[in-house]
């Protein structure tokens, strides 16, 4: 598969959308959208995997800037940052509109081919 015109791996909804693809990181941006924050440990409770694999997840989720780790004590807590999902939103408006655009010139393409094909009455 060809990249898009202007595909950049280093752009910022590359790296989100990277992130969000495994199910275990969405399923701790589900658990952080209820929560202020949660603690590591928190967050690990509630998935199969280890402590340290879930830590792994919250760091991939870290680097992408969806969440921010601050250290309380011996605790780690973990914070969703919402508006770091713009650029991805961005991202899918633009494709959408190009679909919509695509799709409108198809319909109206149908619509003038099938009106052409039609018997004179």
């Amino acid at each position: 598969m060809t990249p898009r015109a202007g595909f950049d791996p280093e752009d910022r909804a590359t790296t989100i959308f990277a992130a969000i693809g495994d199910p275990v990181r969405r399923g701790i941006l589900d658990a952080l959208s209820e929560a202020p924050y949660l603690t590591l440990t928190n967050i690990a409770t509630r998935f199969p995997q280890s402590r340290q694999a879930v830590t792994k997840h919250v760091n991939v989720l870290e680097r992408a800037g969806l969440v921010t780790i601050t250290s309380v004590g011996r605790e780690r807590h973990v914070a969703l940052v919402p508006e770091s999902l713009r650029d991805a939103t961005a991202w899918l408006a633009e494709i959408g509109k190009e679909w919509d655009a695509r799709l409108a010139a198809l319909e109206q393409y149908l619509s003038e081919s099938s009106d052409s094909n039609m018997p004179e009455q």
